[in-house]
């Protein structure tokens, strides 16, 4: 499991994928500047992140999974992201 500081993180846009009950998030991270991009499990509520050098999804902690939805929650629903559904 990976442990990612969610109050580093500024959301950029999210997908949502209805039929496969996921959604995928793209994040920066305001230390680093670094791209994340999530992806979360309507079903179960895990959250992974992409490593882009391993070339594979990482599970997050489940503190941090947590912390990165509600996050989401919040940008959505002030509305400071575009939010695509498809």
């Amino acid at each position: 499991m990976v442990n990612v500081n969610g109050s580093e993180l500024v959301f950029d846009h999210s997908v949502t994928f209805e039929q496969q009950k996921m959604v995928f998030a793209v994040a920066r991270e305001n230390g680093s500047g670094k791209t994340r991009i999530f992806k979360i499990n309507d079903k179960t509520g895990n959250v992974y992140a992409f490593n882009g050098s391993g070339n594979q999804w990482d599970e997050i902690a489940e503190t941090d999974s947590y912390d990165i939805i509600s996050r989401l929650i919040c940008a959505w629903a002030n509305r400071e992201i575009p939010a695509y559904t498809v």
